[in-house]
């Protein structure tokens, strides 16, 4: 859930996602259903530390990757929720990424609890599986452009 912030804070924030963020949504295997991710990574932890503060997720160290010397931060949120709620309050505010929210806005808008349930989760139907896919791979290449 997102905490009191200002609309300078949310501002700043979504300035981190379009310059250092990734906005993602993928396909679990199997057909079992969409994950929505917003993900920044950094060689400093205090921008991260407020992303925390202010909009909640997690926060963790990475090991150095491709030849990297220094330790990376990793702030991400997931879920339909928290992801949707991040979006809708930086949208505004998005130069870069904004196509890639929207589509990612559009997957958790398919994801619900409702629905028919065998052997103990919910069945997706064809019609929804394929637009998930559809989103999943319009979002990999707003991805690619943007990169």
């Amino acid at each position: 859930m997102i905490r009191a912030v200002s609309k300078e804070q949310i501002a700043y924030a979504a300035g981190l996602i379009d310059g250092e963020g990734c906005v993602t949504v993928y396909n679990l295997p199997g057909d079992r259903g969409i994950i929505a991710k917003v993900q920044v990574n950094l060689t400093m932890s205090a921008p991260l530390i407020k992303l925390q503060e202010w909009f909640g997720g997690d926060l963790c160290v990475c090991d150095p990757t491709h030849g990297q010397k220094k330790l990376q931060w990793a702030w991400r949120i997931q879920g339909k929720i928290p992801v949707t709620e991040f979006l809708n309050a930086i949208f505004p505010y998005l130069l870069i990424k904004q196509e890639q929210a929207l589509l990612v806005l559009l997957a958790c808008s398919t994801i619900t609890k409702k629905g028919n349930f065998s052997s103990g989760r919910a069945v997706i139907s064809e019609e929804i599986i394929q637009v998930r896919k559809d989103l999943v791979e319009e979002c990999k290449l707003q991805k690619r452009m943007n990169a």
